[in-house]
């Protein structure tokens, strides 16, 4: 990605200083470089503040700090820029040579006039910044490299370590950043740039590495160990991912195989005039898709379950891959129904328990009776869950989950079950679909 302009901060003592100190170093060297694609942030130009100059250095790509004379505000935006890994040439007109200075800056960003400073800017830096690699992710796609996003996950790895160091964070990502821009690739991939990660931890802990104190060396080796922790868990997580989506593809290819067999042996019955035999409450007949086995619900368990219009039509519109699971779910909802039916005619024999924990131990599927809080106070999400029956409205909580929440892997069925449904003694199932937007989608 080229990038057309460049932002640049110009960094200079002003308080204590006359106009012409305060101006015309900044005014020379706009022109020295205002047609060559740049724009610039002249603290001057406004109320200054240290706020408002941290705000400002955020903004900018380059830092041109002029150190005429002592400076400590100067010197505090300089560590500031360094902070945000962001190049910085320090301009020493009067030799000041503050080694403290040059330690911060680097001894590279030091120069002696405007001149060079513009020399600089545009043969080492500029031409680095102008061109921003791209990013290769690992499923193929490009995006642009995002320099937050890889600071982001430097400082969460230090969290993790319980590395309480703000400047580790940063001089990580400056080196890697320093590396990625200087190599002149177009695009790097993102196995490239943890690469990269690691090998600037390796040098920065190294115990042949005289330029840093040895607790700096500790907290970069222990930074670089939770690095390689948290590869590990996202491969792990990664791996696991892969494989569940694996076993699904699996299963429904098995599914796939049986369907057609019974099929066969359905076709294979009515050519010999065999009578059709009988698995339960439906016939050998493999559904083809959620609304099939919400009809044959319908038709087989009506003794017990009361299917909505709106559950037919929620189940249309469903991907889900595996209806044979929504009609085991749907019947094991009639099972219960069957049991409060019994209770009712042997109350003294019947053990009384509610549908949260008969299901614990009649299913494996996850059943819940309510829905989060954010859901429940937003209008627009409880839409999707409210059906008109016999004249009432309804908003349906309790739902039954199967599967992940990705469309072609997951299935909600909302059902109400409130006074056994005001005598007619059975339950109502009003959703059978796509899982619902929530509060927390």
């Amino acid at each position: 990605m080229d990038r057309q302009k460049l932002t640049i901060y110009l960094a200079g003592p002003i308080s204590g200083c006359n106009s012409t100190q305060k101006l015309e170093w900044r005014k020379e060297i706009k022109k020295l470089l205002g047609t060559r694609g740049y724009e610039f942030i002249d603290p001057t130009e406004s109320t200054w503040n240290a706020q408002r100059e941290f705000m400002d250095m955020d903004k900018s790509d380059v830092v041109i700090a002029n150190l005429w004379r002592e400076s400590i505000g100067t010197i505090v935006g300089v560590v500031r820029a360094r902070r945000l890994a962001k190049p910085v040439i320090v301009i020493d007109i009067n030799r000041i040579d503050s080694p403290i200075l040059k330690a911060i800056a680097g001894k590279e960003s030091w120069v002696r006039g405007l001149a060079e400073a513009a020399n600089k800017l545009e043969k080492e830096i500029s031409p680095r910044l102008r061109k921003e690699p791209q990013v290769r992710k690992a499923n193929g796609t490009e995006v642009e490299f995002n320099l937050r996003k890889l600071r982001k996950s430097i400082v969460i790895a230090c969290e993790l370590a319980e590395i309480n160091d703000d400047d580790l964070p940063v001089m990580v990502t400056h080196r890697v950043v320093t590396v990625l821009r200087s190599n002149g690739r177009v695009v790097v991939t993102t196995g490239e740039i943890k690469e990269e990660i690691f090998r600037q931890l390796d040098q920065l802990s190294s115990e042949l590495d005289t330029t840093y104190q040895d607790n700096f060396k500790r907290s970069a080796g222990r930074l670089r160990e939770a690095w390689r922790k948290r590869e590990q868990t996202k491969k792990g997580e990664d791996d696991r991912d892969a494989l569940f989506q694996q076993q699904e593809v699996e299963l429904s290819d098995c599914r796939t195989v049986r369907a057609r067999l019974e099929t066969e042996i359905a076709t294979l019955r009515e050519r010999d005039t065999l009578p059709v035999r009988v698995v339960g409450e439906s016939e050998i007949t493999p559904f083809r898709n959620v609304l099939d086995a919400v009809v044959a619900a319908e038709r087989n368990l009506s003794d017990f379950l009361i299917i909505h219009e709106n559950a037919k039509v929620t189940a249309k519109d469903c991907p889900y891959q595996y209806p044979q699971k929504v009609y085991d779910a749907l019947k094991c909802l009639a099972k219960f129904v069957e049991e409060k039916l019994d209770a009712l005619t042997d109350p003294q024999n019947a053990r009384q328990v509610g549908l949260s924990e008969w299901w614990k131990t009649h299913s494996s599927l996850e059943y819940s009776d309510h829905e989060s809080e954010g859901t429940m106070n937003d209008r627009a999400l409880l839409q999707a869950r409210t059906i008109i029956y016999n004249g009432e409205t309804i908003v349906l909580k309790r739902h039954i989950k199967l599967g992940i929440r990705n469309p072609n892997h997951s299935c909600r069925i909302y059902i109400e079950i409130e006074s056994f449904l005001q005598g007619e003694h059975k339950l109502l199932v009003g959703y059978v679909g796509r899982h619902p937007e929530s509060a927390s989608s």
